[in-house]
């Protein structure tokens, strides 16, 4: 707390396997509970600017539950309001079957996401930010599904919502979920496709940004020119050294020299001697590194 309180980057790992990731202050945050059967959500909200990872065990999950809703309250205060978005996946009993979407009966790209809301304090122009921009890809209309229910209900099956109802008021807080079909989850395999959850991962990014500019102008808090501008800025050490390794490997050979034939006029020549029928034979030089030593760095 004392580097959110000097409005410094807070970077800090959990007990129980949690995580609490502040790059500076906005008045969005994304949180995800962890369960053992819910693979993915971790990975594709980890490009936020802020989100928070809750254990998944019950008294590491309670005491990451109170530094949550001790930031939360800080920063509403700080920043005149706060939109709290829970994101979870949804149980493979509930979703609809591949084959159904493709015989016509579902409307396919709208059942990627669903939005939670509760049936009172509506962040009205959030929510129609967040539904336009989860469902663009959505036939015939467009526009992600929004179910509004009790409060009680905005979280994942079998808990409770991550603030109270009384908090909410106090704070000037919203709160919303996102529900995630696990389209990126291969539970027969047990595996993860990192092509889907990368595309999920980059839809849901863009819609946060848009629904966190639409929120902050609603507030009249802050006003920020482009919806992108709070958008994530810094990298981590482990980035810095990747790239600074990949340059290393970029400067042990010269690339275009190596792609360079070193017959290229006899090849020609020999080309058009058949008269443009038989594939010319290039050779080059030697490699002057190994490249499966390259691949291993």
């Amino acid at each position: 707390m004392a580097d959110l309180l000097a409005s410094k980057p807070v970077r800090a790992d959990l007990p129980g396997g949690g995580r609490l990731h502040i790059e500076r202050r906005i008045p969005l945050m994304c949180v995800y509970r962890k369960r053992a059967t819910d693979a993915g959500i971790e990975e594709i909200i980890g490009g936020e600017p802020a989100f928070m990872i809750l254990p998944d065990e019950p008294p590491h999950a309670r005491n990451a539950l109170k530094l949550l809703r001790t930031t939360v309250e800080h920063l509403a205060k700080d920043l005149g309001g706060f939109l709290l978005v829970e994101v979870w996946a949804k149980s493979q009993a509930q979703c609809v079957p591949l084959a159904a979407m493709i015989d016509g009966e579902s409307d396919g790209h709208s059942a990627r996401f669903e939005i939670s809301a509760p049936a009172m304090m509506i962040p009205r122009h959030t929510i129609q930010s967040l539904c336009k921009s989860l469902g663009r890809d959505t036939l015939p209309f467009g526009g992600a599904q929004v179910t509004l229910q009790p409060y009680d209900a905005v979280a994942p099956p079998g808990t409770k919502p991550l603030l109270r109802l009384r908090e909410c008021r106090d704070w000037n807080c919203y709160l919303l979920g996102i529900v995630a079909r696990p389209v990126y989850r291969q539970d027969a395999l047990h595996e993860l496709n990192a092509a889907a959850m990368h595309s999920m991962s980059r839809d849901l990014h863009i819609a946060l940004e848009q629904a966190n500019f639409a929120f902050v102008r609603q507030r009249k808090t802050l006003r920020p020119a482009h919806f992108h501008a709070p958008e994530r800025r810094s990298v981590v050490k482990s980035v810095l050294d990747i790239d600074r390794q990949l340059a290393e490997i970029d400067r042990s050979f010269d690339l275009l020299l190596q792609a360079t034939p070193v017959n290229a006029e006899s090849a020609w020549r020999e080309f058009r001697r058949s008269r443009f029928e038989k594939p010319p034979v290039f050779y080059y030089r030697p490699l002057s590194v190994d490249p499966v030593l390259l691949k291993r760095r």
